[in-house]
């Protein structure tokens, strides 16, 4: 959860606006995650069962070989799943931050023009929009590292495998005298 549960505290008071657009954001999140992220787990742990168990059965040594391969992997997924947590509390609090200057300046447009403070807020609001835009980048640069890093494991995972399957393969071969060398 992002909104803090003492929400008021000596450092820090979250003003109304702020909150609300952290609920905002979280609920976002939970309805994804119930209608798109659910089933595509329950898809892939079905897929990923029964590949493992068939993998098994045909050869329980480069089953093993394989999983070794993915230990990495998993791992790896723990580290940048907590990074994206991290990521996703700046963003909100950024977007908290975004959506007070916002409401403020609009709630209260009298005392703003009264005292022609419209460039500063526009400024505050400007940073708030870079940091989130950077945050949004360094989300994108991970999730790109982590695509790649997953991918590299998992064919590396294969190859181990296939390539323990050529020599064994080569080496029957020229235990019958198939192949002469």
């Amino acid at each position: 959860p992002t909104v803090p549960v003492n929400s008021v505290s000596k450092n820090a008071i979250y003003k109304p606006p702020c909150i609300v657009s952290r609920l905002n954001s979280d609920v976002a999140v939970i309805q994804d995650g119930i209608s798109t992220n659910v089933s595509m787990f329950l898809r892939s742990v079905c897929v990923i069962g029964a590949s493992i168990i068939a993998l098994f059965v045909m050869s329980p040594i480069l089953a093993l070989t394989m999983c070794t391969g993915m230990v990495p992997v998993a791992g790896f997924s723990l580290y940048t799943g907590h990074k994206m947590r991290e990521l996703a509390k700046e963003v909100s609090a950024e977007k908290g931050k975004m959506s007070t200057i916002a409401d403020e300046s609009l709630g209260n447009i009298r005392t703003v023009k009264a005292f022609a403070n419209e460039e500063e807020e526009l400024r505050k609001f400007s940073l708030g929009s870079d940091e989130v835009y950077k945050l949004g980048v360094q989300k994108a640069y991970w999730m790109g590292f982590f695509g790649f890093f997953t991918q590299a494991c998992l064919y590396g995972a294969m190859f181990g495998p296939f390539s323990a399957s050529s020599i064994f393969l080569f080496q029957m071969l020229r235990s019958i005298n198939l192949l002469e060398f």
